[in-house]
């Protein structure tokens, strides 16, 4: 149940990171090239929602029964398939239309292959446990693995946020309808 709670947690504290870090981001004047700021931002958002989503499922269904290798290797593939789903969709989003739009999107693309790191742990950490100690051990590499997720996401929005201090990113944050249904 504990580890439970803090692969919750994680999740929770990755997502809250993203888009309350992105939300305290700043732009800088616009140039030729790279998507509308509002358009960058929905789908930053649009993303995050999602993931965060799979996230809240994947804790819901190991809430309820007793914890097993199986029911551990259910969680771990349907979170694998949501961090796959979550850098494919970064990695797909152009560069916000900003001075620093090429860092905004090399700093999300970071993020995308430190989501496919994580989940690869993830894993091996499941395929190797046999026996109650060896699913205890896996447990605590997952949430390990998930804890290390909310840091990159973390990391990820704060390397953001210092891009420009201009507000334009943070204007597009606040008004975004989809980064509103995130942190609703």
């Amino acid at each position: 149940m504990r580890h439970r709670r803090m692969w919750q947690a994680a999740s929770a504290a990755a997502v809250a990171a993203i888009v309350l870090g992105a939300a305290g981001c700043g732009g800088g004047s616009k140039t030729t090239s790279g998507e509308p700021v509002s358009q960058w931002v929905d789908g930053v958002c649009s993303a995050a929602s999602t993931w965060k989503t799979s996230l809240q499922d994947v804790a819901t269904s190991l809430q309820g029964g007793s914890l097993s290798k199986s029911s551990l290797t259910d969680g771990v593939t349907q979170v694998q398939k949501a961090n796959a789903a979550f850098a494919s969709s970064l990695e797909a989003l152009g560069k916000p239309n900003t001075q620093a739009g090429q860092q905004a999107k090399s700093i999300l693309d970071q993020l995308a292959t430190e989501l496919q790191t994580a989940s690869k742990s993830m894993h091996e950490a499941v395929a190797k446990a046999s026996g109650v100690t060896g699913v205890l051990s896996a447990v605590s590499s997952v949430s390990a693995s998930m804890s290390s997720v909310a840091s990159d996401v973390s990391k990820a929005a704060t390397q953001i946020q210092k891009l420009d201090p201009k507000g334009e990113l943070e204007k597009a944050f606040k008004q975004s309808k989809s980064c509103k249904a995130l942190t609703s």
